[in-house]
């Protein structure tokens, strides 16, 4: 019975109390998860807007490094190829001056070579005139002997002539003339 009596008292005086302070409890649980659902939704929504905002600086600021980063190498080639260039400008004028250098180099030589052969022509002319005054010398030496000869000859046979007519010699004997041996003398020009 009373069982049934503190059922029946539950039931209908306590439990629509209970029930109505369950609900009453509910609705406070459920407008206080509501206001710390909107509160921890506004925290993440902050969050997300924060994580949002670093995101989009990182990379921003990746952008600007990777930006720098693509004018100092775009610098740097400029500058490579700036100092390649120089350097092929050097290297041609280098070869440039060595070829410059290598033609005075010949020329000179070659200068050198024309005096020298001119020297040697010059050279090899006088001693070519030299022999040739020196033969000349010789021949008019053999001309003046040979002539020498043949007065000293002419001379001889004139004498023995005069020798002969003044001892008395027939008039119509032959003179006799003395050979001459060895080689006779040839004028060489």
């Amino acid at each position: 019975v009373c069982d049934l009596f503190t059922f029946s008292f539950f039931r209908f005086f306590l439990f629509p109390c209970l029930l109505q302070r369950e609900y009453e409890m509910d609705m406070l649980y459920s407008e206080e998860a509501a206001r710390m659902r909107a509160r921890r939704e506004l925290e993440w929504d902050r969050e997300r807007a924060m994580r949002d905002k670093l995101m989009r600086d990182v990379l921003e600021e990746r952008q600007l490094q990777l930006e720098d980063k693509r004018v100092r190498l775009e610098q740097a080639q400029r500058e490579s190829l700036a100092e390649r260039e120089r350097l092929i400008m050097a290297i041609e004028e280098a070869e440039r001056a060595n070829l410059e250098d290598q033609h005075r180099r010949a020329a000179s030589i070659q200068t050198q070579r024309n005096v020298l052969d001119a020297q040697v022509h010059d050279q090899e002319r006088a001693h070519r005139q030299q022999l040739q005054r020196e033969r000349d010398a010789k021949a008019r030496e053999r001309r003046r002997q040979q002539e020498y000869e043949e007065a000293v000859a002419l001379e001889t046979d004139k004498r023995r002539q005069e020798a002969q007519t003044d001892r008395g010699v027939r008039h119509n004997q032959v003179a006799f003339h003395t050979p001459k041996f060895g080689r006779r003398k040839i004028a060489w020009d």
